[in-house]
């Protein structure tokens, strides 16, 4: 594909939804002639405002806090894995709401502990680990443990 086809390819993909630099990158690879400047069409995208890392990361922060129950240190490492800016990374995530992400954190860890079996402390380390890898913060998994067992005894 030449290389204006392959422009307005990427103008029709990235007006249906938020892409990051390095996704795009491989969607032109992948469907350009030899030859054909990705970098050209990555800056020509930046330019007409197609493409910004800022907004996906926002975008992509915002998806994985609020809807998918993500934690701050997982979204960080997908988002480096993505090669997004560090600088876009701290912008996105300083604008997250952290009370709505602590109650969908507090939702999705109340509903785990629920289904454990054990002692509590299997249930503590169980619930630490499955946090852990949702990206939470040890202090957040500690309170919210703490709420949740305060509320178990009433």
């Amino acid at each position: 594909m030449d290389k204006q086809k392959v422009l307005d390819r990427m103008r029709k993909l990235c007006s249906a939804r938020e892409y990051c630099v390095s996704d795009i990158r491989k969607k032109i690879l992948a469907v350009a002639d030899e030859g054909v400047d990705a970098g050209g069409i990555i800056d020509s995208l930046i330019k007409e405002k197609y493409l910004d890392e800022y907004r996906y990361a926002r975008a992509f922060v915002n998806d994985k806090a609020i809807l998918q129950g993500w934690g701050e240190n997982k979204i960080r490492y997908a988002l480096k894995a993505k090669k997004v800016e560090n600088e876009a990374i701290s912008s996105a995530l300083s604008g997250l709401d952290s009370d709505a992400a602590l109650d969908k954190m507090s939702s999705v860890l109340s509903n785990k502990y629920k289904a454990l079996k054990g002692t509590e402390e299997e249930k503590f380390a169980k619930l630490y680990r499955f946090a852990v890898g949702r990206g939470y913060s040890y202090d957040n998994i500690k309170k919210v443990y703490d709420n949740i067992r305060s509320t178990k005894r009433d």
